[in-house]
């Protein structure tokens, strides 16, 4: 056939075969993301609002437009709410403050079209996981249905490029990135993805039609104005996206009409999103951006500057990522992900579209594909263009523009096989074309699997995948994990840092260990990971000149999760081993805490260097580093210990450095359906609350606790369903008790609690799919020990012998007189340990043996507000039938386990029913009546003195 002649018409049966192949192609990719959406246990509909979406759901459904969370009144107690930095404890992460209530910025459309919908009809709640999955799938949808419409426009095209352009919707729009993750922020991009692709649908519709274009194109700005109510960064594509399509229809249906057709549905949605604005902000162009609750004040924020444009546009057009040559490959650009013109090759042709030779049919035929295309191009550069003069450029905002990209790169591709006339042209564009989709879907592919929800069940595959670049690890010798540096730090470096072990790829993505040298010899190793920081060893003498041993062990210098290193390893052990930061010089360790490292290759460690200028360390170690060894990743790396089980529980654990307002869980007990958890609400740096979720019944939490995590942490955990039926646990059967480095964190009677079959007690998992907590405790279990029921402390409101401790708060006034901490005895024969606030925040102890007088403590410091525990201990708390014989005389006093009161006495005889807490019920002169600060808490022990 000459190749001028017009390419004729498939058979219909030809089309139904492809029809039916685009429908199985969406049927598993609809399929698949919901799938996606649910891993690892995420559940589709809940009972309860489920995240913010739920959240505005529950407000809608109830008439209002703010949210029916009430702020902290410590939030609005605060000087300035919107400081960060104040707020952290109190606010709801991402939600506007306005007046008092609590609103949300991102938007609605989501709710109004599906969430509240289903809401009213079913009385449950859709979770964010189905809305975005919904979205997804819906966006899938019509983008292969428009794909049948523009294959009646180009019937040039051969049937495998077709189905093989098919799978770009589904498979190579980034769809993935969404379906791994599926909080509130991917709600409303899925939604817009998904109704941008309705629109055009209809837009093409309008183009192909000669009778019902301006209904078809009334239904395109109606599906686009949806789109815009999902992401306000439509709102400017909004303006121009109905140009070019509405001037072609316009020749056949009249100007007015289709003017009105095309805007009067977008124009409608405007003046809504402009009112709504209005109603919550006393503002029409307020979307509650400002008054946003960050990690940023947002108050001064300048959200859109045409200044950034240019970077923002080589950002999102040509931003660069990482490969690596482990599963799944992808490591991701600075921002990550990376610029669509690398990410859909397929975009490169929509200029040479314009340039093409043309067959007669393809002049005629496909003037409506290219009218399409036109109508999307103008609509995606004017997102791009306010994406990129946005203030932030972050990852998830890559896809409100690759969708619109993948299209319009296929259409181009299409166009251009369907108008060649040539045909080594035609086979050369026909190849790239098919190169570039294929390339698009194993990037793709990639993605999804770096942000797979539940890599486990990848591991196959994974382990596959990574044994040929694990053979080449074994046959060079070149193993990734752990280093061993022989280094002789240099004579006279006192006052610079410099580098001696970094990895990442990128300046923003990096781990650096760095040495600080100080004077007398002395160094402080610090391990900084960019973006949060890291820990830093007390001062350490070196011996300038001569060899020492440095073993370094974090994540950036291991292998990924399912390298074939990890075979056999349990998903916990892979987690610690990879979360471990330990440093250690000499054989004593100086740095141990938990923390992520930033993705990193083989190739990106750098050995007394840095690949990039920081302000902490200079690029250069100037010292010697005589050799590196790399002994190999091996199981104890991420070994904890097992549980007991039918037993209190003592667990020394390594808290993570990184996790601020995160919830993680610390144990599970029980089963699906019946099952508690523990589990660890992190706010600011070093502080945690400790909680239980029983299942269908929620449970109590703690006041928020200090830890630390360049130390192991103690939990004392009695559990009433750990109880051994044949303990006398007396007062402990229906007791729930977790202390944390001694501090009581809860203490509830009557706890109903879940049986714990065998095997029924996780640490550091939630393998329940609670939705209080996450999958998995980025922390390491040191020891677990189970204790004797006589080892737990007495409860306070049960009389007995024994030492006293107390958590309490002194009153920041000074006292007149005295204060009672501990009396015992009787009226006239007793004995007292009390306390008294002076001036300048200082407080001293004294003891009194009545008749006889005592002794008083130096003034010593404390903080008005912040709790102390004070530990008492005297002769006259001890059984007279117990107890050793060199404790009877003593009194010992402790602050926060620091010795301040110190001395022997004789004390009057005492019994459980006349030692008194707090108060002065004996009438002694020494002390005022009551304790007059705050005791949270008084607990006792069994009676020995405390070890000095």
């Amino acid at each position: 056939m000459d190749s001028s002649t017009p390419v004729e018409s498939r058979p219909t049966r030809s089309r139904t075969g492809e029809a039916l192949c685009v429908a199985v192609i969406g049927i598993v990719a609809s399929v698949l993301a919901f799938w996606c959406v649910t891993q690892p246990s995420l559940p589709l509909v809940d009972a309860v609002p489920p995240g913010m979406y739920g959240l505005l759901t529950e407000a809608y459904a109830a008439g209002q437009v703010h949210l029916k969370v009430e702020p902290d009144a410590a939030l609005l107690a605060l000087p300035d709410p919107y400081d960060p930095v104040a707020n952290a404890r109190f606010r709801l992460h991402d939600a506007t403050l306005f007046e008092g209530k609590y609103y949300l910025y991102f938007g609605s459309a989501p709710v109004l079209i599906a969430m509240l919908p289903w809401r009213l009809l079913t009385g449950t709640y859709l979770t964010q996981p189905a809305a975005v999955a919904l979205f997804t799938a819906g966006g899938i949808a019509a983008a292969l249905a428009l794909l049948l419409r523009v294959r009646r426009d180009l019937p040039g095209v051969p049937r495998i490029a077709f189905l093989v352009a098919a799978l770009v919707p589904p498979f190579g729009s980034m769809a993935g990135y969404l379906l791994h993750y599926p909080g509130f922020y991917e709600v409303p991009i899925a939604s817009a993805g998904c109704f941008l692709m309705v629109s055009m649908y209809f837009l093409l519709l309008a183009l192909q039609s000669d009778h019902g274009a301006v209904s078809w194109l009334s239904i395109s700005s109606a599906a686009f104005a949806v789109a815009m109510a999902s992401r306000p960064h439509f709102v400017f594509a909004a303006a121009v996206v109905m140009l070019p399509a509405m001037l072609c229809v316009s020749r056949r249906a009249g100007l007015r009409l289709v003017l009105a057709a095309s805007y009067l549905p977008i124009g409608l949605v405007g003046v809504s999103l402009l009112v709504h604005n209005q109603v919550r902000f006393g503002s029409f162009f307020e979307f509650g951006v400002k008054y946003q609750l960050a990690g940023a004040s947002q108050i001064e924020l300048q959200v859109f500057d045409v200044a950034r444009m240019v970077a923002g546009l080589r950002e999102y057009l040509a931003g660069a990522a990482d490969f690596s040559r482990y599963f799944p490959f992808f490591i991701g650009g600075e921002n990550g992900l990376f610029g669509v013109l690398w990410g859909v090759p397929l975009l490169w042709l929509v200029p040479l579209l314009l340039l093409a030779r043309r067959n007669g049919h393809a002049r005629d035929a496909g003037r409506s594909t290219r009218t399409l295309l036109a109508s999307l191009m103008v609509a995606w550069i004017a997102v791009l263009a306010l994406l990129a003069s946005y203030h932030l450029q972050v990852d998830r905002y890559f896809i409100d523009i690759y969708p619109g990209a993948a299209l319009a790169g296929l259409l181009a591709w299409l166009s251009l096989v369907d108008a060649q006339v040539s045909r080594p042209v035609r086979r050369a564009t026909l190849a790239f074309g098919m190169a570039a989709v294929a390339y698009m879907l194993a990037v793709n592919l990639a993605v999804g699997a770096s942000r797979f929800a539940a890599p486990a069940k990848l591991a196959t595959l994974g382990r596959l995948l990574d044994e040929p670049a694990a053979a080449w690890e074994r046959l060079t010798g070149v193993l990734p994990g752990p280093r061993v540096l022989t280094v002789v730090f240099p004579a006279g470096a006192e006052g610079r840092s410099e580098p001696l072990l970094s990895t990442g790829s990128w300046r923003s993505r990096a781990d650096v260990l760095y040495a600080e040298y100080l004077p007398g010899n002395q160094v402080r190793l610090a391990f900084f990971h960019v973006g949060m920081g890291g820990p830093v060893s007390d001062p350490l003498p070196i011996r300038a000149g001569e060899e020492q041993v440095l073993e370094v062990i974090f994540g950036g210098l291991m292998p990924p999760t399912l390298h074939p290193v990890f075979r056999g390893w349990s998903d916990r052990q892979v987690e610690v081993a990879l979360r471990t930061v330990r440093v250690t010089l000499d054989g004593k360790v100086v740095i141990d805490t938990m923390m992520d490292s930033h993705a990193s290759r083989p190739n990106d460690v750098q050995v007394g260097a840095v690949r990039w200028d920081y302000w902490y360390t200079g690029r250069k170690f100037t010292g010697a580093i005589r050799s590196v060894e790399t002994p190999g990743v091996v199981p104890s790396l991420g070994s904890e210990p097992d549980i007991p089980a039918h037993a209190p529980l003592a667990l020394d654990v390594r808290m993570p450095r990184d996790q601020t307002w995160l919830n993680q869980p610390l144990l599970a007990l029980g089963k699906p359906g019946a099952h508690d958890l523990i589990y660890l609400e992190f706010g600011d740096p070093g502080k945690v609350r400790i909680s239980l979720n029983h299942h269908g019944h929620g449970g109590p939490r703690s006041d928020w606790l200090d830890y630390n995590p360049d130390e192991s942490s103690r939990f004392l955990l009695w559990i009433p369903s750990l109880s051994d039926s044949t303990a006398d646990s007396g007062a402990w059967r229906d007791r729930f008790f977790v202390t944390l480095n001694g501090r009581v964190a809860l203490d509830v009677s009557g706890q109903e609690m879940y049986p714990v079959p065998e095997g029924g007690i996780r640490f550091g998992a939630n393998p329940f799919g609670a939705g209080s907590a996450g999958v998995s405790f980025p922390g390491r279990l040191e020891r677990a020990a189970p204790q004797r029921v006589g080892a737990l402390p007495v409860p306070a409101d049960r009389r007995s012998f024994g030492s006293v401790s107390l958590d309490l708060e002194f009153r920041g006034e000074p006292d007149v007189l005295p204060q009672p901490l501990v009396v015992t005895g009787l009226p006239g024969a007793g004995d007292f340990v009390y306390c008294q606030v002076l001036e300048g925040g200082q407080v001293r102890f004294g003891f009194d043996h009545w008749g006889q007088g005592g002794v008083i403590s130096e003034p010593v410091s404390f903080v008005p507000g912040r709790t102390y525990r004070v530990d008492i201990h005297m002769g006259s708390l001890l059984d007279p039938e117990t107890g050793a014989d060199d404790n009877r005389a003593a009194v010992t006093v402790k602050l926060d386990k620091q010795v301040v009161l110190d001395a022997t006495s004789d004390f009057h005889p005492a019994t459980p029913d006349t030692i008194h807490i707090g108060s002065n019920p004996i009438g002694g002169s020494t002390t005022g009546p009551e304790f007059l600060g705050k005791i949270h808490y008084v607990f006792r022990g069994y009676g020995s003195r405390p070890a000095r």
